[in-house]
């Protein structure tokens, strides 16, 4: 069976394991789960049929872009545990881990 790539993805570009970090989302959209292996149905429909969707009727979700505060788990490491602010509001949830990169640290202090 060939690795998948989230398997062959170097760790630094995942996160250390317990610790916040800040990941940029890097998928058009993404759904945050309540449990890390429940997916949302919306996660499966195309882009044309999510536009017909009552946008406030989905589960929370972040854009192409968005920077979010989260932890990479090496039990769970298909996912990510994020916080987000959405609506003004902190929301929290499990996302697809290969939809997000590192932010880069900053190199100011």
């Amino acid at each position: 069976m060939s690795p998948t790539l989230l398997e062959i993805l170097p760790r630094r570009n995942r996160g250390i394991g317990g610790h916040d970090r800040n990941y940029i989302v890097s998928y058009q959209v993404d759904f945050m789960r309540k449990k890390p292996d429940l997916k949302a149905p919306e996660e499966s429909l195309s882009y044309e049929k999510l536009r017909d969707r009552d946008m406030d009727a989905m589960p929370l979700y972040v854009y192409y872009g968005e920077t979010v505060t989260g932890k990479f788990d090496p039990v769970n490491p298909a996912v990510i545990a994020i916080r987000a602010q959405i609506d003004g509001k902190e929301a929290s949830g499990y996302v697809d881990a290969i939809n997000y990169g590192l932010s880069p640290r900053s190199t100011t202090r």
